[in-house]
């Protein structure tokens, strides 16, 4: 696109620049001259990327030469097949179906690389227009702090400022002409003046009747690469988050169901032989089955005793009420001086000593029955 020759005069500008602007700093003790190094240093650094770039764009995407005679050598010292001396050609789906695939794979290669080291200028021309500018902007402006400032330099002062300034100079004319250029070939300045110019003059030859205008307007390279670039950028897209779950809490304390629905569920249940789950999320709130009043059930004890499951309840009551109170032996010396009702009390204790009665014991062994009976000898208790 543009002349090569003017990058490398950016880059070697700092050379000369480097020891001239920092003696003149020195000497004139202002930091303004050194203070141009830095516009320099990416003028340069700038200029050299650009220069490597078109270099390797430019380079042979193919084998180097060298390779080639090589293995131009080992055709010519193979011998020839006998397929290939008599012209078979073999079908595609061997080794020309191969070879063809092997041609794709190096054409696809190479479209890639061409894509991939294509030419900044083409790819980016804003970006190069703009850096172009700035840099030539802030090389300009040391250069004019320098100028400024020399009115009451000596006349060897003076001369090395001179010295100093000059790859300045250059520098600053090169990115100048390279934003400039950059600029008409970006708004496409040409294509839109001969267009213009062709909407002056007839649209048709005047001799052949031939039609000589064009009817688009050119397209702007600078509009074009902003809309290729916006189409081949990949979307960025983060992973999404997985859901938090939090535990229901509602659910988990309305799940909670009585005794009674329990049993019912189990009858309901079919009789499968596998050991029947708690269906209760509360299970561990209510307090163990041995551990409260209630009617013995001796069918049920008997056959959580065999299996090794919960033990019976510690208070029985046989007649499906609930336990009589606790008293203490005083209440029973107490009782003694009550008259009568302390008199009737041995009575009705003896009358339910001598009657048979079944005491059942029930825990982790088999239940085991005792009774009283009625012809023990005198004296001795029935139990």
């Amino acid at each position: 696109m543009a002349p090569q020759g003017l990058r490398v005069v950016a880059v070697a500008s700092f050379v000369p620049a480097f020891p001239l602007l920092l003696a003149h700093g020195i000497v004139s003790h202002s930091p303004v001259p050194a203070t141009g190094l830095v516009p320099l240093a990416f003028s340069a650094g700038f200029s050299l990327f650009i220069l490597r770039r078109r270099a390797r764009r430019q380079a042979p995407l193919s084998a180097p030469p060298g390779n080639e005679r090589d293995n131009e050598r080992d055709n010519e010292r193979q011998p020839l097949l006998p397929s290939e001396e008599a012209g078979f050609v073999p079908p595609e789906d061997d080794a020309d179906g191969v070879a063809i695939n092997s041609q794709d794979n190096h054409d696809g290669q190479r479209t890639s690389n061409s894509r991939r080291l294509e030419d900044i200028h083409d790819r980016l021309p804003i970006i190069v227009f703009l850096a172009d500018t700035a840099l030539a902007a802030a090389i300009l402006t040391v250069l004019v702090y320098t100028w400024l400032r020399s009115g009451g330099f000596s006349g060897q002062l003076a001369m090395l400022a001179a010295y100093g300034t000059i790859p300045m100079l250059a520098s600053t004319l090169v990115h100048i002409y390279f934003a400039v250029r950059g600029l008409s070939h970006g708004l496409a300045l040409p294509e839109l003046t001969r267009w213009v110019a062709w909407q002056v003059v007839p649209a048709d030859c005047p001799g052949c009747g031939h039609h000589l205008r064009p009817e688009a307007t050119p397209d702007i390279p600078w509009f074009q690469s902003a809309r290729n670039a916006a189409a081949s950028t990949r979307e960025w897209r983060f992973p999404a988050l997985p859901p938090l779950a939090f535990p229901d809490v509602r659910a988990w304390v309305r799940s909670g169901v009585d005794d009674g629905d329990e049993d019912e569920d189990a009858e309901a249940r079919p009789a499968t032989g596998a050991e029947s789950t708690t269906t209760s999320r509360r299970q561990w709130l209510r307090p163990p089955a041995w551990l409260g009043y209630g009617a013995v059930d001796e069918t049920a004890d008997e056959q959580r005793s065999e299996d090794g499951g919960e033990t019976a309840r510690l208070f029985v009551d046989h007649d499906g009420g609930t336990a009589p109170p606790y008293h203490d032996r005083d209440d029973f010396d107490n009782d003694r001086y009550d008259g009568g009702a302390a008199a009737a009390r041995p009575a009705q204790a003896l009358a339910s000593n001598n009657s048979a009665e079944e005491v059942v014991v029930v825990g982790k062994k088999k239940q085991r029955k005792i009774s009283s009976s009625s012809d023990a000898p005198d004296g001795e208790p029935g139990w």
